[in-house]
């Protein structure tokens, strides 16, 4: 009868261990779903905030910029060109400087 106590203390050990981890692993899981969630949100109000600021008269200066033979090496950094690529696919761009920035490999 001893041993069958102890068998029994023992599985009762196992079973609130077991329950315990269970509760901790489905916390951290929606924790981490949750950060995720926030992430993604913050990427598109990122996207939101920098298509907003990209009016035509931005696009236009930064085409500008970007093709002035004098200073236009430092306008073309990644993320002006990302930022040249969302103006063409806003229609932000005339023609002049669309044809302009495809021939300079920019676009």
């Amino acid at each position: 009868m001893d041993g069958w106590l102890k068998a029994l203390v023992a599985a009762a050990c196992l079973v609130v261990i077991a329950g315990g981890g269970y509760f901790a692993w489905s916390e951290y899981q929606t924790q981490q779903t949750i950060k995720a969630n926030n992430s993604v949100q913050a990427a598109r109000a990122m996207e939101r905030l920098r298509r907003d600021r990209l009016n035509e008269a931005s696009c236009g200066q930064m085409a500008t910029d970007a093709l002035s033979k004098v200073t236009g090496e430092q306008f073309r950094t990644p993320e002006r060109r990302a930022d040249l690529k969302t103006c063409n696919e806003l229609g932000k761009l005339g023609y002049v400087e669309k044809r302009d920035l495809a021939e300079a490999g920019i676009l």
